[in-house]
Protein backbone atom coordinates (compact mmCIF):
# COMPACT_ATOMS: atom_id res chain seq x y z
CA UNK A 1 0.00 0.00 0.00
CA UNK A 2 1.21 3.49 -0.80
CA UNK A 3 -0.07 6.30 1.36
CA UNK A 4 1.05 9.65 2.70
CA UNK A 5 2.36 9.55 6.23
CA UNK A 6 4.34 11.94 8.38
CA UNK A 7 8.09 11.59 8.68
CA UNK A 8 11.31 13.57 8.55
CA UNK A 9 13.06 13.70 5.16
CA UNK A 10 16.60 12.33 5.05
CA UNK A 11 19.65 12.75 2.80
CA UNK A 12 20.37 9.03 2.58
CA UNK A 13 18.76 8.73 -0.83
CA UNK A 14 21.35 10.83 -2.70
CA UNK A 15 23.81 8.13 -3.76
CA UNK A 16 21.20 5.64 -4.94
CA UNK A 17 19.12 8.32 -6.62
CA UNK A 18 22.07 9.66 -8.61
CA UNK A 19 23.01 6.16 -9.69
CA UNK A 20 19.54 5.50 -11.04
CA UNK A 21 19.37 8.91 -12.70
CA UNK A 22 22.52 7.97 -14.60
CA UNK A 23 20.99 4.63 -15.60
CA UNK A 24 17.75 6.28 -16.70
CA UNK A 25 19.58 8.88 -18.78
CA UNK A 26 21.81 6.21 -20.28
CA UNK A 27 18.75 4.19 -21.29
CA UNK A 28 17.82 6.70 -23.97
CA UNK A 29 18.41 4.95 -27.27
CA UNK A 30 19.79 1.83 -25.65
CA UNK A 31 20.18 -1.33 -27.69
CA UNK A 32 19.34 -4.95 -27.07
CA UNK A 33 22.96 -5.38 -25.99
CA UNK A 34 22.62 -3.22 -22.87
CA UNK A 35 24.00 -4.96 -19.81
CA UNK A 36 21.66 -6.02 -17.05
CA UNK A 37 22.36 -6.08 -13.30
CA UNK A 38 21.37 -9.75 -13.25
CA UNK A 39 20.45 -12.48 -15.70
CA UNK A 40 18.14 -13.76 -17.02
CA UNK A 41 15.65 -10.97 -17.61
CA UNK A 42 12.29 -11.98 -16.15
CA UNK A 43 9.30 -10.76 -18.19
CA UNK A 44 5.95 -10.78 -16.39
CA UNK A 45 2.60 -10.23 -18.16
CA UNK A 46 0.47 -7.48 -16.61
CA UNK A 47 -3.00 -6.39 -17.66
CA UNK A 48 -3.67 -2.71 -16.96
CA UNK A 49 -7.39 -2.05 -16.58
CA UNK A 50 -8.45 1.51 -17.43
CA UNK A 51 -12.20 1.16 -17.86
CA UNK A 52 -12.97 3.52 -14.96
CA UNK A 53 -9.79 5.61 -15.18
CA UNK A 54 -9.82 9.35 -15.93
CA UNK A 55 -6.33 9.23 -17.45
CA UNK A 56 -5.54 9.82 -21.11
CA UNK A 57 -3.81 6.96 -22.86
CA UNK A 58 -0.52 8.80 -23.30
CA UNK A 59 -0.29 9.32 -19.54
CA UNK A 60 -0.90 5.62 -18.83
CA UNK A 61 1.77 4.62 -21.34
CA UNK A 62 4.22 7.07 -19.75
CA UNK A 63 3.58 5.54 -16.34
CA UNK A 64 4.17 2.03 -17.67
CA UNK A 65 7.37 2.85 -19.54
CA UNK A 66 8.80 4.44 -16.40
CA UNK A 67 7.85 1.44 -14.28
CA UNK A 68 9.99 -0.72 -16.53
CA UNK A 69 12.89 1.73 -16.23
CA UNK A 70 12.75 1.37 -12.44
CA UNK A 71 12.57 -2.42 -12.37
CA UNK A 72 14.60 -3.44 -15.39
CA UNK A 73 17.67 -1.37 -14.59
CA UNK A 74 17.84 -2.38 -10.95
CA UNK A 75 16.53 -5.95 -10.83
CA UNK A 76 16.42 -7.29 -14.42
CA UNK A 77 12.65 -7.61 -14.11
CA UNK A 78 10.26 -5.99 -16.55
CA UNK A 79 6.56 -6.15 -17.23
CA UNK A 80 4.84 -6.83 -20.52
CA UNK A 81 1.92 -4.45 -20.09
CA UNK A 82 -1.35 -4.79 -21.96
CA UNK A 83 -3.79 -1.90 -21.54
CA UNK A 84 -7.42 -3.07 -21.53
CA UNK A 85 -10.77 -1.48 -20.87
CA UNK A 86 -12.54 -4.51 -19.42
CA UNK A 87 -12.28 -5.79 -15.82
CA UNK A 88 -11.60 -9.42 -16.70
CA UNK A 89 -8.55 -10.91 -15.01
CA UNK A 90 -6.45 -13.88 -16.13
CA UNK A 91 -4.59 -16.59 -14.26
CA UNK A 92 -1.09 -15.49 -15.24
CA UNK A 93 0.91 -12.44 -14.24
CA UNK A 94 -0.71 -9.50 -12.49
CA UNK A 95 -3.73 -7.24 -12.94
CA UNK A 96 -3.61 -3.50 -12.20
CA UNK A 97 -6.67 -1.25 -12.02
CA UNK A 98 -6.29 2.52 -12.44
CA UNK A 99 -9.07 4.47 -10.72
CA UNK A 100 -9.79 8.18 -10.11
CA UNK A 101 -10.00 7.56 -6.36
CA UNK A 102 -9.38 4.61 -4.06
CA UNK A 103 -11.58 3.81 -1.11
CA UNK A 104 -9.95 5.08 2.08
CA UNK A 105 -8.91 2.57 4.71
CA UNK A 106 -9.29 3.06 8.49
CA UNK A 107 -6.49 5.29 9.74
CA UNK A 108 -5.50 6.62 6.31
CA UNK A 109 -6.73 9.86 4.78
CA UNK A 110 -5.57 9.19 1.24
CA UNK A 111 -4.68 5.91 -0.46
CA UNK A 112 -2.60 6.19 -3.61
CA UNK A 113 -2.07 2.48 -4.21
CA UNK A 114 -3.23 -0.82 -2.82
CA UNK A 115 -2.10 -4.41 -3.33
CA UNK A 116 -4.77 -6.96 -2.41
CA UNK A 117 -3.50 -9.86 -4.46
CA UNK A 118 -1.88 -10.66 -7.79
CA UNK A 119 -5.08 -9.82 -9.64
CA UNK A 120 -6.27 -6.88 -7.53
CA UNK A 121 -3.62 -4.16 -7.60
CA UNK A 122 -5.17 -0.69 -7.48
CA UNK A 123 -3.50 2.61 -8.35
CA UNK A 124 -5.00 6.07 -8.00
CA UNK A 125 -4.90 7.99 -11.29
CA UNK A 126 -3.00 10.88 -9.72
CA UNK A 127 -1.26 9.65 -6.55
CA UNK A 128 -0.75 11.94 -3.57
CA UNK A 129 2.93 11.64 -2.60
CA UNK A 130 5.39 13.82 -0.75
CA UNK A 131 7.84 15.64 -3.01
CA UNK A 132 10.77 13.88 -1.41
CA UNK A 133 13.11 12.86 -2.80
CA UNK A 134 12.99 14.99 -5.97
CA UNK A 135 11.04 13.01 -8.55
CA UNK A 136 12.70 11.59 -11.66
CA UNK A 137 9.62 9.60 -12.67
CA UNK A 138 5.93 10.45 -12.53
CA UNK A 139 4.05 9.83 -9.30
CA UNK A 140 1.82 7.35 -11.10
CA UNK A 141 4.83 5.35 -12.26
CA UNK A 142 6.40 5.37 -8.81
CA UNK A 143 3.18 4.22 -7.13
CA UNK A 144 2.64 1.48 -9.74
CA UNK A 145 6.22 0.27 -9.29
CA UNK A 146 5.75 0.30 -5.50
CA UNK A 147 2.59 -1.81 -5.67
CA UNK A 148 4.28 -4.26 -8.05
CA UNK A 149 6.99 -4.50 -5.42
CA UNK A 150 4.37 -5.79 -3.00
CA UNK A 151 3.19 -8.24 -5.67
CA UNK A 152 6.78 -9.49 -5.91
CA UNK A 153 6.94 -10.15 -2.18
CA UNK A 154 8.39 -6.90 -0.82
CA UNK A 155 7.35 -5.18 2.40
CA UNK A 156 7.51 -1.51 3.33
CA UNK A 157 10.91 -0.09 4.24
CA UNK A 158 10.56 3.28 5.92
CA UNK A 159 14.26 3.90 6.65
CA UNK A 160 14.85 6.28 3.75
CA UNK A 161 12.75 8.42 1.45
CA UNK A 162 14.96 7.13 -1.37
CA UNK A 163 13.54 3.62 -1.19
CA UNK A 164 10.90 2.39 -3.61
CA UNK A 165 9.19 0.56 -0.76
CA UNK A 166 8.97 3.67 1.42
CA UNK A 167 5.33 4.70 1.82
CA UNK A 168 4.03 7.95 0.40
CA UNK A 169 7.29 9.30 -1.05
CA UNK A 170 8.92 9.37 -4.48
CA UNK A 171 12.02 7.23 -3.97
CA UNK A 172 12.71 4.48 -6.51
CA UNK A 173 15.75 2.69 -5.09
CA UNK A 174 15.70 -1.08 -4.50
CA UNK A 175 17.92 -2.73 -1.91
CA UNK A 176 20.02 -5.81 -2.71
CA UNK A 177 17.95 -8.07 -0.46
CA UNK A 178 14.75 -6.77 -2.08
CA UNK A 179 16.13 -7.60 -5.51
CA UNK A 180 16.82 -11.18 -4.39
CA UNK A 181 13.29 -11.55 -3.01
CA UNK A 182 11.66 -9.96 -6.07
CA UNK A 183 13.62 -12.09 -8.53
CA UNK A 184 12.69 -15.23 -6.62
CA UNK A 185 9.01 -14.37 -6.97
CA UNK A 186 9.43 -13.18 -10.56
CA UNK A 187 10.96 -16.52 -11.54
CA UNK A 188 7.61 -18.11 -10.70
CA UNK A 189 5.60 -15.59 -12.74
CA UNK A 190 7.83 -15.03 -15.76
CA UNK A 191 7.10 -15.76 -19.37
CA UNK A 192 9.44 -18.38 -20.89
CA UNK A 193 13.01 -17.20 -20.42
CA UNK A 194 14.82 -16.19 -23.62
CA UNK A 195 17.99 -14.28 -24.44
CA UNK A 196 16.02 -11.05 -24.75
CA UNK A 197 17.33 -8.07 -22.77
CA UNK A 198 14.24 -5.87 -22.98
CA UNK A 199 10.47 -6.15 -22.66
CA UNK A 200 8.26 -5.14 -25.53
CA UNK A 201 6.67 -1.67 -25.17
CA UNK A 202 3.26 -1.44 -23.47
CA UNK A 203 0.57 -2.39 -25.96
CA UNK A 204 -3.12 -1.73 -26.31
CA UNK A 205 -6.04 -2.31 -28.59
CA UNK A 206 -6.96 1.13 -30.01
CA UNK A 207 -10.59 0.06 -30.13
CA UNK A 208 -10.60 -1.06 -26.52
CA UNK A 209 -9.20 1.82 -24.48
CA UNK A 210 -10.47 5.11 -23.09
CA UNK A 211 -10.55 8.12 -25.38
CA UNK A 212 -10.02 11.38 -23.48
CA UNK A 213 -9.42 12.67 -19.96
CA UNK A 214 -6.56 13.78 -17.72
CA UNK A 215 -3.73 14.92 -19.98
CA UNK A 216 0.01 14.54 -19.48
CA UNK A 217 0.19 18.09 -18.17
CA UNK A 218 -2.10 17.14 -15.28
CA UNK A 219 -0.37 13.97 -14.13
Amino acid sequence: MDHVQRGKPTCRYVTGLLALVIMVLASEGESERSELPAYPLYRIPVRVHVGTSSLALDVVLTYLREVNLIWRHQAAICFEFEVVRHNRTEDDGFDIFFKPELEALPGYKVISGLHQGDHDIQVRDVPDLYNAPPAIVTKGARTTAHELGHALGLQHDERSNAFLMRSGHQGIQLQSHEIRIARGRAALKTLPVTNRLTCRPPRFNPQNVMSTAVSASQR
